[in-house]
């Protein structure tokens, strides 16, 4: 039993952290196209 809790736990974690890598990654895409289409729009802007 303590085996088969051991392993359910070690995935949780191992998900979790999957998760949030995920996330931070989807996050940091996030900001570097919205700072890009800013970039595009001041050239577009000044044209």
């Amino acid at each position: 039993m303590q085996i088969n809790t051991n392993v359910f736990e070690t995935s949780q974690k191992a998900i979790k952290h999957a998760v949030q890598v995920a996330q931070t990654n989807l996050n940091n895409t996030t900001e570097t196209t919205i700072k890009n289409i800013n970039a595009t729009t001041k050239v577009t802007s000044k044209k």
